[in-house]
């Protein structure tokens, strides 16, 4: 795009108020890139007077023209405040969806977390963690660490130890230092636990004998 080389300074001067025009050069010609990287540029003020309403528009145009990021960014807008929007989660949730089903990760983690908090939809836990595990296979090592964390504890799902275990290892290794902190604690409690049940068994056999 030449929008993005006036935007950075690649190889030109910087100049955000032609890279605004050629964002919407592109989105006016259907380039849904265009359109998600215009309502960028109106969301932050960059060459453009920073407007909400515009950036939804360009967001939405991006989204209706197959462009997953732009259907998870206008998503935001509808689950957030800046500049006094209103809030609406069962849009947003709607958006989340869309982009979800398009593969976008994040999006997918966004998702997760509404279902999980009851924001927009009615909560439903084992929803939620459905969904993050699509969201950690798209690699999303956050989404890892929540599915991890909560098969571990078995607070709001069935508990599942190894495979809380196994979430909890995905979020590390994809790079989630809070992920790796926590396996680390999961895999302490279980050796606790294990030497623990090999003591009473040793004991119990001592005590038959």
């Amino acid at each position: 795009y030449a929008g993005s080389a006036l935007s950075g300074g690649s190889g030109v001067a910087k100049d955000e108020i032609r890279a605004v025009a050629n964002y919407a050069k592109a989105c006016e010609a259907n380039d849904g890139e265009g359109c998600r990287l215009l309502g960028i540029k109106q969301f932050n003020g960059d060459g453009t007077t920073k407007n909400m309403q515009a950036t939804r528009i360009s967001m939405e145009r991006a989204c209706d023209l197959g462009n997953a990021w732009g259907c998870e960014l206008l998503a935001t807008t509808w689950s957030a405040t800046d500049e006094g929007a209103t809030i609406d989660w069962p849009k947003a949730v709607a958006l989340y969806e869309r982009a979800c089903m398009a593969r976008r990760g994040s999006a997918c983690e966004h998702l997760a977390d509404r279902f999980a908090r009851g924001e927009g939809t009615a909560q439903n836990y084992t929803r939620a963690y459905a969904i993050y595990n699509e969201a950690c296979t798209l690699g999303v090592a956050t989404a890892c660490t929540t599915a991890g964390i909560a098969f571990f504890d078995g607070n709001l799902i069935p508990k599942d130890t190894q495979r809380g275990l196994a979430f909890l290892k995905s979020g590390c290794d994809k790079g989630d230092q809070r992920g790796c902190r926590i396996m680390a604690q999961a895999t302490a409690i279980q050796t606790q636990q294990s030497a623990s049940q090999l003591y009473d068994q040793a004991l119990a056999a001592a005590r038959a004998n």
